[in-house]
C-alpha cells in the first residue's frame, strides 16, 4: 500500500530501544507550521512507582534539526508517551502517542 504525504501525519514520535533503555524522540514532519510550541509528556515505570516528565517550549522550523523536537529516555519497561504541536496561534496542529 502506498501512502501519499499528505495523508501522513505532521508529527510522530521515534522509539529505538538499545541496551534495556528506549529513547524517544518527538519529531515535526511537517513544514507547514513554521514556528508553534509542543509538549511532550512521558510516563515510565511500574505501577508502584511512576514517573512523569514533560518537555516542550516555542520552536521555529528552521532551528529544529531534522525536525526533532525533543528527546527522552527512559526504560525499556513500561513506559507511554504523548507529543503535542500546537501552530504559532495556539492552534492544535498533530498530535502523536506511544507505548
Amino acid at each position: 500500500m502506498i501512502v501519499s504525504a499528505a495523508a501522513m501525519p505532521p508529527c510522530h514520535i521515534e522509539v529505538v530501544e538499545r541496551n534495556g533503555m528506549v529513547r524517544l524522540e518527538a519529531v515535526l514532519d511537517s513544514h507547514d507550521v513554521a514556528k508553534g510550541q509542543y509538549v511532550l509528556v512521558v510516563r515510565s515505570g511500574t505501577s508502584d512507582n511512576v514517573s512523569t516528565s514533560r518537555q516542550g517550549g516555542e520552536f521555529e522550523v528552521g532551528d529544529l534539526e531534522n525536525g526533532r523536537l525533543a528527546t527522552a529516555y527512559v526504560g525499556a519497561a513500561g513506559w507511554s508517551a504523548q507529543l503535542k504541536v500546537y501552530a504559532h496561534d495556539g492552534k492544535l496542529v498533530c498530535t502523536s502517542s506511544k507505548s
